[in-house]
């Protein structure tokens, strides 16, 4: 168990002034600016984890924290000179939480006649509430609220393979008292193969983003200015990988 006091200062393009200008500028699709008033976020937390090693290769832990924020930075919305535009504020006090449990054993260790399969799972869960921004859904955009790794590796002789699967989930997100974002969940699966042929020699070959997931995100403002919404596709693509390599 720890108890923390943080200081995080705002990183470089949050503080450069220089606007980033949008084609088609609107509330829904606004320039982005820095802030170079913007001060650092102060936080005072509680950590607090158990680990638990049940057998040689074998691990159960649970972790919780908890964060008081102060100067927390948020997204504002405002119009200047005809132009909406995005510029980051100190947004008063955000309430932070997280739990997350982790385990990871040989397959072998709870059923000996079993192949050799390495499992692990860990998934993860944020809340978070920001004073200044009216619920619900008032949290911290790039919050991730439900994460979860899932993954198994196999071994036999020279060959060693195994897949992975990362799910993140999306959601409704309140910016402000009249900003609105949507973003997708996103599912990932990863899977490699690595050939040792001897010490100084192996062949290494994986794939990424074997599910070609989309990703959509949706942005909407609904204000005195009237009502608009815009909406982000990034297409899925799936990269292949072969890498050969050597020791000298």
């Amino acid at each position: 168990m720890a108890f923390t006091r943080t200081f995080k200062a705002p990183d470089a393009a949050r503080l450069i002034a220089r606007p980033a200008l949008t084609i088609n500028n609107s509330a829904s699709n606004p320039d982005s600016t820095g802030n170079p008033d913007l001060r650092p976020e102060l936080a005072l937390g509680i950590d607090a984890a158990y680990e638990h090693h049940w057998a040689k290769g074998a691990l159960f832990s649970v972790s919780a924290a908890a964060r008081r924020i102060e100067d927390c930075a948020v997204q504002a919305l405002n119009l200047t000179g005809g132009r909406w535009a995005l510029r980051p504020e100190n947004g008063g006090r955000c309430e932070v939480r997280t739990l997350e449990v982790e385990t990871r054993f040989p397959l072998q260790s709870v059923a000996p006649a079993a192949p050799p399969l390495d499992l692990r799972l860990s998934p993860s869960r944020n809340w978070s509430k920001v004073d200044r921004v009216p619920g619900p859904d008032n949290r911290l955009a790039e919050q991730v609220p439900l994460s979860a790794t899932a993954g198994i590796d196999y071994k036999a002789g020279a060959l060693t393979t195994g897949a992975s699967f990362v799910y993140g989930g999306g959601g409704h997100v309140r910016l402000s008292q009249d900003q609105f974002t949507c973003a997708s969940a996103r599912r990932d699966l990863e899977m490699y193969g690595l050939w040792k042929f001897d010490s100084l020699l192996q062949l290494r070959v994986s794939v990424a983003n074997a599910l070609r997931h989309d990703w959509i995100s949706d942005r909407r403002y609904a204000g005195v200015a009237g009502s608009q919404a815009t909406r982000s596709t990034q297409p899925g693509k799936t990269w292949v990988r072969a890498m050969l390599e050597a020791r000298f």
